[in-house]
């Protein structure tokens, strides 16, 4: 979960934040609950591994969250992809 987290980030801090900068104008609406939802699905990561990591330093069960936090967060990130995907063919393949 960290790895993927910080792969996220990565690909938002070095990919995405930059053309939203650069092309905010140009870009449709949609673009903003995308960037929102992602936000917000990249918030609920860390609070995971945060939660997760400092499990593992102490001598307490291995407990991200509940099982219904973690459908939040999966659907959270789900509609961001699904978002992105639809904005990428929208804007530069058809």
């Amino acid at each position: 979960m960290v790895v993927a987290l910080v792969l996220n980030l990565v690909t938002t801090l070095v990919v995405m934040a930059p053309s939203l900068v650069l092309n905010f104008g140009t870009l449709p609406i949609t673009v903003l609950p995308h960037a929102a939802v992602g936000i917000i699905a990249l918030l609920l990561g860390f609070l995971f591994s945060f939660k997760w990591l400092m499990a593992l330093r102490s001598s307490k069960p291995v407990i991200c969250g509940s099982r219904g936090m973690m459908r939040l967060a999966f659907v959270l990130w789900i509609v961001p992809v699904f978002f992105g995907t639809f904005l990428y063919l929208t804007i530069y393949v058809l």
